[in-house]
């Protein structure tokens, strides 16, 4: 059984159908067979995505029907103020239907005429004539009590309280609309006016109409309420007779555009300067439900928690501020010799979050304790429970919240976290998705965590080594199942790629963990899989193969190769297991490397593993012959090009490498070169 209901211009019109299978009621529930040959699309457990394709099918031969009457019918619903929310432009600029009152009209304009005061100015957009100006006043307020008053109806509904509640609500949601959706000046928006209102005097009285009219956008009141009495929304909102009750009911829309503004913000921050009823008035919302069909047939609620989720991000402290140092890790760690850290791209990342929250100081972030106690839990609900454009929202908040893997407050952090199971559920489930964007979000995540040495040894444990190498590895699926939008073959973005191999950094840095996943000795076959994983990776002919695009970012190819040098790097640190077995096969990558790439951080990082290699006497072998020189070369001239506009301090980090390199007989005269052009020796 199934209703369908049709779109513009039929309006509310309906239709019942029921589909009848003839078969044994033991077959729909226990057999396939019956919706083989349906060809439905979606998820194999979806059983009704057959049915539904049959019925979506179905029309009627003839349809004779007088468009005058759905004109007719359109416009008695504009009058109600019945049409969706995001169809009132729609329906004025392709049908010229639109509620026929003046109110919506004078709002506007004397909205406009207080803004204007305070320097706002933006061009009307439908060329108002001087006497409408004039006749519209100083007062909105006015304008939108008289089409409360002005409800259409026949004379029982007039007395009808839910009635009356219901359309003056829908009065405050169109007035709404009308101003957001910018019909009768350009730039007049909820945006422009809430910019005005944060700079008025709290003591005006353009403050409080417009703090009232915003408050009464939202139109928050209790269910059960026989009629709405405006309080100011802060009072509402704090309230948890009204917020914590089931019976809840508000303009969802205009909620979201209040919340997108950060009007809630302000007006929270000046009753509570700490915001944490503000952080506690978002970890309600979220979860919230609006009661009444009414009001909810006009709620987005995947944007709404979308929103809410945003500004949870907006609270979060950065760690930076609070102690601790800044663990900011750019290439002078590669160079000094550690090899745990990430490229020169999360560096800059992380400045241009520390910038964007100095920039964005008006927005202040709430105090860490207050957020790990009041909205971390929440966070873990969503991640467990939410749809994954909430997740990602939840897991980059954690990401900024561990910001600072050296933080006092880290220990409390991955405490919390691990007690809640929620590290595990991200390793052993999340980092499973084939969703880029999650999995990206969940690697930065684990990136800040596993800097931390106590997250660290939690992650190994949890099994985040095996899973990572599972993210990385490319294997088509196999006889896939097509459909619309949907890519058979599991290809991987490369900034994702990158992030996930920068986490093999921090693991390889220790020897314990390092020799449990890459022992050549004791486990051959497990230790070459690590290899051609991480050579697929960057071998330049792979590129576009591994990540299913032509065209790939030098500079994300570029942090991808540094990571992966990294890593073998730290695998041939021990030098009676190791060197040998990787630099037979990762020598002839890594001179190829040397040859063709023009990025700096390679060569160096490059150089390092070619040197950590040669100190075993046989994988300097694979160095002679000139061919292999010729190819080494335009790398190091690279290289030394590079160094001449260095400061000498740093310059000498790389005195150690170089006398190392000099030793390497083919080397010799490259590195006096070198020396020559650095230090000014002939």
């Amino acid at each position: 059984l199934i209703r369908r209901r049709y779109i513009p211009p039929e309006l509310d019109v309906f239709q019942d159908i029921i589909l009848c299978y003839r078969c044994e009621q033991t077959i729909w529930y226990n057999r396939e067979e019956v919706f083989d040959s349906v060809g439905f699309q979606g998820n194999d457990s979806d059983k009704v995505s057959g049915p539904r394709d049959i019925m979506k099918s179905l029309h009627p031969l003839h349809a004779e029907t007088d468009p005058l009457h759905f004109i007719r019918v359109a416009q008695q619903q504009a009058n109600a103020l019945m049409l969706p929310v995001s169809s009132y432009r729609w329906y004025r600029e392709q049908l010229k239907i639109e509620p026929q009152y003046q109110y919506g009209l004078f709002f506007t304009i004397t909205i406009y005429k207080i803004l204007q005061k305070y320097g706002f100015q933006s061009n009307d957009t439908l060329n108002i004539e001087k006497e409408t100006y004039k006749v519209a006043g100083k007062n909105p307020l006015k304008h939108a009590f008289a089409l409360e008053n002005a409800m259409p109806s026949v004379e029982p509904m007039e007395h009808n309280h839910a009635y009356t509640r219901a359309w003056k609500r829908r009065c405050w949601e169109y007035l709404s609309t009308l101003i957001d959706e910018g019909h009768l000046y350009d730039d007049l928006d909820l945006q422009a006016i809430v910019n005005v209102f944060k700079n008025l005097n709290k003591g005006s009285k353009e403050y409080h109409v417009l703090n009232e009219i915003l408050d009464r956008f939202v139109y928050v009141r209790a269910q059960k309420a026989t009629e709405y009495v405006y309080r100011p929304l802060t009072d509402i909102l704090r309230d948890t007779n009204i917020i914590l009750s089931n019976q809840i009911t508000f303009n969802v829309s205009s909620m979201t555009k209040l919340l997108k503004n950060n009007y809630l913000y302000y007006i929270f921050k000046d009753i509570d300067a700490t915001l944490h009823e503000y952080a506690q008035l978002l970890t309600r919302l979220l979860f919230i439900v609006p009661s009444g069909v009414s009001a909810m047939k006009n709620a987005n609620m995947k944007e709404f928690r979308q929103i809410i989720c945003e500004r949870i991000y907006d609270l979060a402290p950065n760690m930076f501020h609070y102690g601790g140092s800044s663990n900011s890790l750019s290439l002078d760690y590669f160079k000094s010799g550690n090899e745990g850290g990430r490229y020169q791209d999360e560096e800059e990342e992380r400045k241009e979050l520390k910038q964007n929250n100095d920039a964005n100081s008006e927005l202040t972030s709430l105090d860490p304790f207050l957020y790990i106690d009041i909205v971390v839990p929440t966070l873990i609900k969503v991640i467990y429970d939410c749809p994954i454009s909430l997740q990602i929202q939840a897991i980059k908040a954690l990401t900024k919240l561990c910001s600072d893997p050296k933080s006092f407050l880290m220990t409390k952090i991955i405490s919390d976290l691990n007690e809640q199971g929620i590290l595990s559920y991200v390793v052993n489930h999340s980092l499973t998705s084939r969703d880029d964007a999650l999995c990206l979000a969940l690697v930065n995540f684990l990136n800040n965590l596993i800097q931390n040495e106590a997250a660290l040894f939690i992650l190994v444990k949890q099994g985040i080594i095996q899973h990572i190498l599972d993210l990385l590895m490319w294997q088509p699926k196999r006889n896939p199942l097509y459909k619309k939008d949907h890519n058979p073959q599991p290809f991987r973005t490369l900034n994702l790629l990158s992030s996930s191999v920068s986490i093999l950094v921090y693991v390889t840095a220790n020897q314990e963990f390092r020799n449990s996943f890459f022992r050549p000795q004791k486990n051959k076959r497990n230790a070459e899989f690590v290899l051609d994983i991480l050579f697929s990776l960057i071998h330049k002919s792979n590129i576009s193969f591994v990540t299913g695009t032509k065209s790939s970012d030098k500079s994300a190819v570029a942090s991808l190769t540094v990571y992966v040098l990294s890593v073998l790097n730290n695998l041939s640190k021990d030098y009676d297991k190791n060197k040998k077995f990787i630099g037979a096969r990762a020598i002839p990558i890594i001179v190829d490397v040397l040859q063709t790439s023009v990025s700096r951080a390679v060569l160096e990082i490059a150089l390092k593993l070619v040197l950590s290699l040669s100190l075993d006497p046989s994988n300097c072998l694979y160095f002679r012959g000139e061919q292999r020189l010729n190819k080494l070369y335009p790398g190091l001239q690279k290289l030394m090009k590079g160094l001449r506009r260095v400061d000498p301090i740093q310059i000498r980090n790389f005195d150690d490498i170089l006398t190392r390199c000099g030793e390497i007989g083919e080397f010799r005269g490259i590195v006096e070169e070198i020396k020559s052009v650095i230090y000014g020796k002939k």
